[in-house]
């Protein structure tokens, strides 16, 4: 499952809903553009909420307004607050970036705009790169 700007896929409801089903299978997907923008200042709680029920995320940044799906780092996500919540949580999970290529920029240049990125982890000593 997966947080997203509707009323019942809030970080809240969906770790409720988790905890009710109760089952080990049942992950969410940690969206930090969704959160941003249903959570606003909420954002770092919400990561911490739904970290210790994540089996993936969807990384990509927005104004807080708009789903814009962009580069992280070109917009207001609070990155370390993401990064923090995953590593105490102990996540080994994938991260996805999930961007939209606006109409002027070529697949290259938002691809070099994803590597100067200086919002993305470093990897931790041992984990895998």
């Amino acid at each position: 499952m997966e947080n997203i700007p509707a009323p019942l896929g809030r970080p809240a409801q969906l770790v409720r809903l988790m905890e009710r089903c109760n089952h080990p299978l049942l992950r969410v997907c940690i969206d930090s553009g969704h959160a941003h923008l249903t959570e606003g200042e909420g954002t770092a709680a919400a990561y911490r909420l739904l970290a210790p029920w994540a089996a993936a995320t969807h990384l990509h940044d927005n104004d807080g307004a708009r789903d814009l799906h962009a580069v992280p780092g070109e917009g207001g996500v609070p990155w370390k607050a993401l990064w923090r919540a995953l590593d105490d949580a102990g996540y080994p999970g994938p991260l996805t970036f999930e961007l939209r290529r606006g109409e002027s920029a070529s697949y290259p240049e938002v691809l070099e705009a994803l590597a100067r990125s200086s919002h993305l982890p470093v990897p931790r000593a041992g984990s895998r790169s």
